[in-house]
């Protein structure tokens, strides 16, 4: 596509390198995309379920932020972005928003690779990606980041069952259940030879939404990056092998049939999880037509919430440690605030009983590329104090990406109790040459000292 408009942003910033006068269809398009909202049916928004998140649906990706050319004394834009991460775009305007951990250079005009949020994912999503170059075009950026979460999706989906419907059947025998085709009983049946082509209404596997996520199997099957993704896991395996045994009538002429009867979303009471998959086997079959095809005047995007990412990269690392993650917006693992009125319910990221209480912070709390410090908010102060009160714990933790080039820990003294507060930064390669495989190696060395040191931390609390 021609006079393709493609900007490179961070999460939790102003854009400063667009500040010009847009207009005409470009900006347009912006336009449109700062409009959206995090319910629109054309966005993926991971995870799946808004509800598992901080945000909320009515959560805008961007803003437009109208300011002047101090050059040229022209109006101009900027745009703003909130703590959603990935790709967005409309017709010839494409955004990749990275993480603002993510060093944005771009060495000889190529787009920045944004190596954390993919190492993030990898992690939380448990796929090897040390052989994938994120340097790809944004095309094929988003068409294997769609394919990282299929597996994810499929098991939570299969969790509640294979998906059944009501579909209408054909048959001819001498065993009539349902009701008589006279037109095809003369055609096939004349002279009578003791059978009856009926119709039957029956509940079924074999529909055509699971013919919808067998296209989207058979799809990845053609691309060697999908093919890494199918066989990641044996459980992944066992989900796909499921779907196959009942679409056994699958046929690849029949996608876009499939496709144009699967456009209007599932909404069934007990097979809730269905919906995010057939949004996402959507997004996967119809991305090229999206992109650069004949449905290109329509929007299309892949988002994460970067908060929740950033808390669940650090579940991967502290699981192993035992620690207590509780789910907000699942109701699971709260502590009632007081002993009277159960309403009152904290569920703080992670803690361990009697020992310690850590919070994740995909925030700028850890010191930055000059090793200087900087404070925590007033409010998150507040929120661990009263984590550490209420489970009568003397440490705290906050849990930080850093641009630093060392960990680090920065405490704070509460009183003379002896209750204290530390910031512990967790490193991320700033060096935007390395190419995804290096990093992940010196991601996994940072990672080493950083849960040294939060071990540190649990046996300086085993000596109190």
């Amino acid at each position: 596509m021609k006079n393709q408009k493609k900007i490179s942003l961070t999460d939790n910033n102003y854009n400063k390198e667009e500040k010009v006068p847009w207009s005409g269809k470009i900006f347009n398009n912006l336009k449109d995309i700062a409009q959206k909202n995090l319910s629109s049916p054309d966005l993926f928004v991971f995870p799946s379920s808004i509800d598992d998140t901080e945000i909320n649906a009515d959560t805008h990706i961007i803003e437009l932020i109208q300011d002047s050319d101090e050059e040229t004394n022209k109006k101009a834009w900027k745009i703003r972005t909130g703590n959603i991460m990935g790709f967005v775009g409309k017709d010839n305007v494409h955004l990749r928003i990275h993480s603002r951990f993510d060093d944005m250079s771009n060495e000889g005009g190529k787009e920045p690779k944004g190596n954390f949020l993919y190492y993030m994912l990898s992690k939380v999503l448990n796929i090897n990606l040390t052989t994938y170059e994120t340097t790809t075009s944004a095309k094929d950026s988003i068409l294997n980041l769609l394919f990282m979460f299929f597996p994810k999706v499929l098991k939570e989906a299969l969790a509640q069952g294979l998906y059944k419907e009501y579909r209408y059947f054909q048959y001819n025998d001498d065993r009539v259940r349902g009701a008589i085709e006279v037109s095809r009983f003369i055609r096939e049946d004349i002279p009578f030879r003791g059978k009856i082509a009926y119709r039957t209404r029956e509940l079924s596997h074999n529909n055509n939404l699971l013919h919808l996520v067998r296209h989207t199997i058979e799809y990845l099957r053609s691309n060697s990056f999908g093919r890494g993704i199918l066989n990641n896991d044996l459980d992944t395996r066992n989900a796909i092998l499921q779907v196959v045994n009942v679409t056994p009538d699958y046929q690849l002429r029949d996608r876009r049939q499939i496709i144009q009867s699967c456009k209007q979303l599932k909404s069934h009471p007990f097979y809730t999880k269905y919906r995010a998959l057939q949004k996402l086997c959507l997004s996967i079959l119809r991305h090229e037509r999206v992109m650069y095809g004949e449905d290109n005047d329509k929007g299309y995007g892949l988002l994460f919430d970067g908060a929740w990412l950033w808390e669940e990269y650090l579940n991967t690392l502290l699981k192993p440690l035992n620690f207590i993650h509780p789910e907000n917006k699942k109701g699971q693992g709260g502590i009632n605030l007081f002993d009277t009125t159960p309403h009152h319910t904290i569920y703080p990221d992670f803690y361990k009983e009697g020992q310690i209480v850590a919070d994740a912070k995909y925030k700028r709390y850890a010191k930055d590329e000059n090793g200087n410090k900087r404070e925590v908010a007033r409010e998150d102060l507040y929120q661990i104090i009263t984590y550490m009160y209420r489970l009568n714990i003397k440490k705290g933790l906050f849990l930080c990406p850093s641009v630093c080039k060392e960990e680090f820990v920065t405490p704070y003294k509460i009183g003379d109790n002896g209750a204290t507060i530390e910031v512990i930064g967790l490193s991320i390669p700033q060096n935007a040459k390395l190419h995804f495989r290096d990093f992940c190696t010196e991601m996994r060395n940072n990672e080493y000292k950083f849960i040294g040191m939060v071990k540190k931390t649990l046996t300086s609390m085993d000596s109190i």
